[in-house]
């Protein structure tokens, strides 16, 4: 077995548990996502502090994005390299 088809196996290895973990997790992911939805429509424009809490719902919708973003791009790798192995598509 060469480098390049052992780091494609890896690939597709990663991309494999990344598919599990993400069907795990998902429901969670909505449901944070579903919160911050909620806290940012019971934000008080009024409130002083409306600005702070406006700022820190938008980065933790900005983390979640990106934990979520990185999750299906390992999904995605691992897709592509299954498909550089086998020629198919998993």
């Amino acid at each position: 077995m060469d480098s390049q088809q052992y780091e494609l196996e890896v690939e597709v290895d990663k991309g494999s548990r990344a598919k599990t973990l993400l069907e795990g997790i998902s429901p969670y992911f909505d449901q944070l996502e579903d919160n911050l939805i909620e806290q940012f429509k019971a934000l008080s424009v009024t409130s002083p502090q409306s600005d702070e809490v406006l700022k820190m719902i938008k980065l933790q919708h900005l983390a979640l994005s990106n934990v979520r973003r990185s999750i299906v791009n390992a999904v995605e790798t691992g897709k592509m390299a299954f498909h550089s192995l086998y020629g198919e598509v998993e």
